[in-house]
This record gives C-alpha cells, structure tokens and sequence, in this order.
C-alpha cells in the first residue's frame, strides 16, 4: 500500500482505507456502454491534447487559452457523462 510505504498519517491511512474502491463491471452491457462513451470522447480529447502537445514552448508550456481548452473539454466530458450517459446507461461503478 501507498500510504505505507510513504508513512503517511494514522488518520489519512484510515480515510483512504474508508473511501470505496472503484471495480468495473466485465458484463457485456457494460463494456458496450464504455465503448459508445469512449468512442464519442476519447477522438475529442486526443485532438486537444494532440494540439496542445503542438503548441508548447520552450519551457514546456502552452497558452492560457489552450489550457483552458482542455479543461473545458474534460469538464464537457464529465458533464455529459452525469447528465446523458449516467441517466440512460448507469453510473459504471455499481457491483
């Protein structure tokens, strides 16, 4: 475990071991949901990052606004999951 190794706090070390652990679901209909997601977000997103990728300087920093792009694009992500993808398919994470 991580946080021993890392000799993290008593206290820290019980919230971690409090959290639920995510397991995905091998069922057909699940791995059929994951792959309509994933094939609508994972082109859009590897664009931005592609672009973004393209458009770093020297030191290993793009714009702002490009920046900006990809966080938008990850929230959009997200957004869409909860509000479209959730409400027909199910959350993903239920055992």
């Amino acid at each position: 475990m991580g946080a021993e190794e890392h000799h993290l706090p008593a206290a820290y070390k019980k919230y971690l071991a409090s959290l639920q652990a995510y397991y995905a679901s091998d069922s057909l209909f699940a791995r059929c949901r994951a792959f309509v997601f994933l094939s609508t977000w994972r082109p859009i997103l590897r664009q931005l990052v592609k672009y973004m990728k393209a458009n770093v300087n020297a030191e290993g920093h793009c714009e702002q606004w490009i920046e900006d792009l990809i966080v938008y694009g990850y929230g959009a992500m997200w957004l869409c999951h909860d509000w479209m993808y959730a409400p027909l398919f199910g959350r993903g994470n239920a055992r």
